[in-house]
C-alpha cells in the first residue's frame, strides 16, 4: 500500500519509487536519529525557554486549571494552539514527552507527504519535483524541530493542509475545498497568530489586481477564521481586557526594529503598567513612535531584519553546528532568489506566469510572510520557516514555466519547419 501510495504521488516509474522511499527513510531516520542523540526522549529532561512554556501551559490545560502558566493566574503571551494539542495529548498518554516527541514524529512524516502532493499538484515535471524535494529536506530545520516542544511541526502541518485545499480549489473551483482550507487557515492561526491578517492582504490584493475570486476566498477565510478563533478572543477580553490572540506582539516588533535605546519598558511601580494588555499596547506604542521618529533608522533596520530572514547566515544562536547547516541554507536562498529574477526578469515570464493562478497565491503569501516577519527579531530561524519552503514552491514554479515555455518554442518552431 505504501509503494502504491508513493506511485499514485508521481508517475508510478519504479525508478521514481525507488528514490522516493530512499528519501523517506533517510528523512525519517535523520529525524528520530536526531532526537535520540540529542536526548530529546528523555521524560525527565528540562526544558528550556519556550519549551518549558509550552510544557507547563499544556500541562495545566490537562489537569482542568486553564490556559496558565502558574496554576491561577491566566496566561496570554503565547498562542494557544499548540499548547490545546500538548493538552490532549497529556490527558491522553500522561505528562510525558515522549509520546508528544513521538506524535510530532508522525506529524514530521505527514508534513513530507503534504509537500509531495502539493508538489504534484503544481508541477508536472518530474526532474522538477525531486528539485523541489532536494529543496525542502536541505531545510535542517525541518529534520530536527519534530525532536523539540515547538509549535513549528504542527504549524506546519496545518499550513500545508490550508496550502493543499487552497490549490486544490483554485484548479476545481468547489466550494468545499476552499471552505476546508478556511478551517485550516482558522486553526493555524491559533498556531502562528501572524496569519491573523493574511485575509486581509487577499482583500487588498484583489482590489488592486481586480481579482474578483480572490476577494471572494479572502471573504470566506475572514469569516470562518473569526468563528474558529472568537472563542480565545472573548476569553481574552474577559481576562485581559482586549480582543486579542496573545499580547506578545508589541514586545516582539519593539525589540525587533531595535529603533530606541531602550531595551524594554522600566516599570517604576506596579500601578505604571497593571495588566500584560496595557503592557503590550505599551509596546506597541513605543514601536509605532520609533517608526515616526526615527523612519531612516526603521527602513535601515526593516531591510537588515528582512536579509537575516531570508539570508540567515546568522542567528540567535551561535552552535557551531547549527551555523554551518544555517549557511547553507543561505547560500541555497541566494541561488533561488537569482533563479527567479532570471526567469522573471531574463526570460520574461511575468505574463505567463500571471495566468497561473497557483503561482500568484504563493507569490503573495511569500509577500506576506516575509512583511509581517521582517518587524520581528528575525535571527531566529523559526521565524523564515514558511518562507523559505513558500520560495521552494515559487522557484519550482518558474523553473517549469521556462521549461514550458521552451517546449511551446519548440513545438511552434517544428511547426513552422
Amino acid at each position: 500500500m505504501f509503494l502504491k501510495y508513493l506511485r499514485n504521488i508521481f508517475t508510478g516509474k519504479k525508478n521514481s519509487r525507488k528514490i522516493l522511499l530512499i528519501i523517506f527513510l533517510v528523512y525519517g531516520f535523520s529525524m528520530v536519529g536526531y532526537g535520540i542523540a540529542k536526548g530529546f526522549l528523555n521524560n525527565d529532561r528540562l526544558l528550556p525557554g519556550d519549551q518549558l512554556v509550552y510544557r507547563v501551559t499544556g500541562g495545566n490545560l490537562a489537569r482542568g486549571l486553564g490556559y496558565t502558566f502558574d496554576g491561577k493566574t491566566p496566561h496570554g503571551i503565547y498562542q494557544i494552539g499548540y499548547p490545546i494539542f500538548l493538552g490532549a495529548l497529556f490527558k491522553i498518554f500522561g505528562h510525558k514527552i515522549v509520546p508528544v516527541v513521538i506524535t510530532q514524529y508522525v506529524l514530521g512524516i505527514a508534513n513530507f507527504f503534504l509537500f509531495l502532493q502539493i508538489v504534484r499538484l503544481i508541477v508536472a515535471s518530474e526532474p522538477v519535483r525531486y528539485i523541489s524535494i532536494f529543496l525542502y529536506f536541505t531545510n535542517h530545520i525541518i529534520v530536527y524541530f519534530p525532536s523539540l516542544i515547538l509549535s513549528e511541526t504542527l504549524g506546519i502541518f496545518l499550513f500545508f493542509l490550508f496550502l493543499l485545499f487552497s490549490l486544490r480549489y483554485f484548479i476545481s473551483y468547489k466550494k468545499r475545498h476552499i471552505f476546508i482550507a478556511s478551517i485550516f487557515f482558522g486553526c493555524l492561526i491559533l498556531v502562528r497568530n501572524k496569519f491573523q491578517l493574511l485575509p486581509l492582504f487577499f482583500l487588498l490584493a484583489s482590489l488592486i489586481t481586480h481579482r474578483k475570486y480572490f476577494f471572494k476566498e479572502a471573504v470566506l477565510f475572514f469569516l470562518v477564521s473569526v468563528i474558529i478563533i472568537s472563542p480565545v478572543l472573548i476569553r481574552n477580553k474577559n481576562a485581559f481586557g482586549q480582543y486579542k490572540l496573545s499580547f506578545h506582539g508589541g514586545n516582539f516588533f519593539y525589540l525587533g526594529m531595535k529603533c530606541s535605546t531602550k531595551e524594554k519598558l522600566h516599570k517604576t511601580n506596579k500601578e505604571a503598567i497593571p495588566t500584560l494588555a496595557q503592557e503590550d499596547s505599551e509596546y506597541f506604542k513605543l514601536f509605532f513612535e520609533d517608526i515616526y521618529r526615527h523612519p531612516l533608522r526603521a527602513t535601515k533596520n526593516y531591510i537588515g531584519n528582512f536579509v537575516r530572514l531570508n539570508f540567515p547566515l546568522r542567528a540567535l544562536d551561535s552552535k557551531k553546528h547549527i551555523s554551518f547547516l544555517r549557511r547553507l541554507v543561505t547560500v541555497k536562498n541566494i541561488f533561488l532568489f537569482l533563479g527567479i529574477g532570471w526567469c522573471l526578469v531574463v526570460k520574461k515570464r511575468f505574463l505567463f506566469l500571471g495566468k497561473r493562478i497557483d503561482f500568484v497565491f504563493l507569490s503573495l503569501l511569500f509577500l506576506y510572510d516575509n512583511f509581517v516577519s521582517s518587524f520581528g527579531l528575525t535571527g531566529d530561524m523559526r521565524l523564515g520557516l514558511y518562507s523559505h519552503i513558500l520560495l521552494y514552491f515559487i522557484f519550482v514554479l518558474s523553473i517549469e514555466s521556462c521549461l514550458e515555455m521552451h517546449n511551446i518554442r519548440s513545438i511552434k518552431s517544428k511547426n513552422i519547419r
